[in-house]
């Protein structure tokens, strides 16, 4: 099977799942990891032609390129979800609640930066910001990074966003819930106190966990099997 053909399978897989073309593309890693790096730069450098609901094939990328630990993708990945928050999730659909978090860990080789670049950028989508937090975690418990160094990261953030406290809370909240609050150090422990949101899940002004309008999320399938 020829690199373009595989990439057009993934590009017209809406309803089913391309398991040959995976396959093949997992077992010539070293001949698709161009190609897969190739549409993600083409991605970033105009979204607007893989926004289309029956376009695919960037997503396979991501994943593949996630599953394959390229670290050539991290700073594409990073442009690419530093859109604003009207167009990614035409670009991304699913991707960004689901996937984002554990693909932008695998591709960082450790490194954290661009997650918390797309983590403070004020023009990025909301559940981007959280699933760059939630990247995060993720290499804590890989082992790539130690939870005291994240944690201080976590606690530098309420200065970062002083001015938007209610925010904050909502993209520190989601991440640290599945960590157990036990292990937060003592110092962010008194400001998610503070903030009213440590175990409740709850904000500054809100009477309940999550109650800001969300935004629409078109529905596009995710390749689950492809085991990232």
């Amino acid at each position: 099977m020829q690199i373009d053909d595989i990439l057009s399978q993934f590009d017209h897989s809406i309803g089913r799942f391309p398991r040959t073309a995976v396959r093949e593309a997992v077992a010539r890693r070293e001949d698709l990891t161009p190609a897969l790096l190739g549409v993600l730069e083409d991605a970033a450098r105009d979204p607007r032609p893989f926004a289309s609901e029956d376009r695919m094939v960037h997503i396979f990328a991501m994943y593949l390129l996630a599953q394959f630990r390229e670290t050539r993708a991290y700073p594409l990945l990073v442009k690419i979800f530093s859109a604003p928050a009207e167009s990614i999730h035409d670009l991304a659909g699913d991707v960004v609640t689901e996937g984002l978090g554990s693909i932008l860990a695998s591709v960082s080789g450790g490194d954290i930066g661009g997650m918390t670049a797309l983590a403070e950028n004020a023009k990025a989508d909301e559940y981007v910001r959280a699933a760059a937090l939630d990247g995060l975690l993720t290499l804590v418990a890989c082992g790539l990074r130690n939870r005291e160094e994240v944690m201080a990261y976590f606690d530098r953030l309420f200065d970062v966003f002083e001015h938007d406290l209610e925010r904050t809370c909502l993209r520190v909240r989601g991440p640290l819930a599945g960590g157990g609050h036990g292990q937060d150090p003592p110092r962010l422990r008194r400001r998610l106190y503070r903030a009213g949101i440590h175990r409740l899940g709850r904000c500054p002004g809100r009477s309940g966990p999550r109650e800001r309008s969300e935004p629409a999320i078109p529905e596009r399938p995710i390749p689950h099997d492809l085991g990232c």
